[in-house]
């Protein structure tokens, strides 16, 4: 199921991409930025204000329909928040910005762990950075099987058009939930614009990096083992590699004009594990790839949202969809 927003935020809707029909929610508190399902119930992220304080809060909606705060979780600052997929431990980050002079900024970006209840709490790691350095954020990403989060450290992005990111993460790392033996796991290249890790597979057996330089999506194994190079129908640009469930990647690339805007974009799909070559599945003006919505459709973007399945059949979304917040089970 896919969870979106309309337009005027006031109403939360539930889209099934299998048929098209769709149910309104309600949310009390309501959605942020963030929702994230697990096996126990969803998280998400709300804002709380209180006087000229905003504040963000997450908030753990269980299964029975139970609403629970998580209170040692509130903060001012930018922020990220990762679930188990039990739900049972979380992980959290948050960047201060601190003032130095004349113009200065110094910025602490910390990581936590937690179990759900509030016990255990650790912080993991801190990056220093400043504006002279550029900003440096954690991003916490996943829990594996072996008790370990795995996390990126991120260069604040300039922002810009449409092919400004070519991928979702930077450096990964990986870190037991105690904050011992911190091990960097991929360091992306630094004379490669970007040479960015866009996904990690749902088991963490694998994760997907794009090579703008060479105009292709590399998938490696989490130890660092090259798997597969899948080069993209348009030369100019690659991205948003994104894997579903079972392990099933989709990419897309482009041809670029003189100005700019996309000629032709091409989305592509890899069955896992990987052996054979790319298929195509869309040509146009495709400009981004969100996320799969289940194991056979992809939402995507062009003038608007639109789903499409493994069988290259679209669905356009209404325009009053206008944000979207994540994936329900």
């Amino acid at each position: 199921m896919l969870f979106q927003l309309d337009s005027d935020d006031t109403r939360y809707v539930l889209h099934n991409p299998a048929n098209g029909t769709e149910c309104v929610l309600q949310f009390d508190p309501p959605v942020s930025q963030m929702l994230m399902p697990t096996s126990s119930g969803v998280y998400y992220t709300t804002v709380i204000t209180s006087g000229n304080t905003i504040t963000e809060q997450v908030i753990h909606y269980a299964n029975d329909g139970t609403i629970t705060s998580l209170p040692y979780i509130d903060v001012t600052a930018l922020f990220g928040f990762f679930a188990s997929s039990d739900g049972s431990r979380v992980a959290w980050s948050q960047t201060e910005i601190t003032e130095t002079g004349e113009g200065d900024q110094a910025y602490t970006s910390d990581l936590y762990s937690a179990d759900a209840d509030g016990s255990e709490i650790h912080l993991l790691y801190t990056k220093d950075s400043s504006n002279r350095t550029g900003m440096w954020t954690i991003h916490p990403l996943r829990f594996t099987n072996d008790g370990n989060l795995l996390f990126t450290i991120q260069p604040a992005g300039k922002g810009g058009r449409w092919d400004a990111y070519t991928g979702r993460y930077s450096n990964l790392y990986s870190v037991p939930v105690d904050g011992s033996n911190i091990a960097l796991l991929y360091e992306c290249s630094t004379d490669n614009r970007g040479d960015c890790i866009g996904d990690i597979s749902a088991d963490n057996a694998y994760f997907a990096v794009t090579d703008r330089n060479a105009g292709e999506v590399i998938v490696y194994t989490l130890a660092g083992s090259l798997t597969a190079r899948y080069p993209g129908p348009g030369q100019e640009y690659v991205g948003h590699p994104n894997f579903n469930f079972s392990g099933d990647l989709v990419f897309m690339s482009a041809d670029v004009k003189d100005d700019g805007s996309i000629k032709q974009g091409y989305i592509s799909y890899a069955e896992s594990p990987y052996k054979k070559t790319a298929l195509p599945l869309f040509t146009g003006t495709v400009t981004y790839i969100w996320a799969w919505v289940d194991e056979g459709h992809i939402l995507c973007s062009d003038d608007s949202k639109f789903i499409i399945d493994l069988q290259g059949n679209i669905q356009r979304l209404p325009e009053i969809y206008d944000r979207f917040l994540g994936v329900l089970p």
